[in-house]
């Protein structure tokens, strides 16, 4: 077995995107990432706040984690990943777990920002 998402936990920097339910991944990183002391920025992304699955669990890690929230419907568009991402170093390592559109936006977006330690989820089905 392989994985293609490993954490990793060394990194001086983890930012952590998610996208829906794309955040069940990434609310484990945030857990494993705030248990270790590492600094970690969470971004999650959904149509709105009642179907943002962990958000009070997520929440209860604001002290020790720098949360970024976007809500469709209160912002009126989708997200802005390289808004969203931009100045948050080149060293850091990047986690994106969502939708293809939203996985597409964030290898683009790290690309052109020079983030090399991108790293991204897909589900697909068997």
């Amino acid at each position: 077995m392989r994985n293609n998402f490993k954490l990793h936990e060394d990194a001086p920097r983890s930012v952590l995107v998610a996208g829906g339910i794309g955040v069940t991944p990434i609310f484990c990183m945030l857990q494993r990432l705030v248990a270790l002391g590492r600094p970690v920025d969470l971004v999650y992304c959904a149509r709105n706040r009642r179907e943002a699955a962990f958000a009070q669990a997520i929440e209860a890690h604001a002290d020790k984690a720098t949360l970024t929230w976007h809500f469709d419907d209160e912002r009126g568009a989708p997200p802005y990943l390289a808004k969203l991402l931009a100045d948050r170093g080149a060293h850091s390592h990047y986690y994106c777990c969502g939708p293809v559109l939203m996985l597409e936006a964030f290898e683009r977006t790290c690309k052109k920002l020079g983030y090399d330690h991108a790293h991204v989820e897909r589900f697909a089905g068997r």
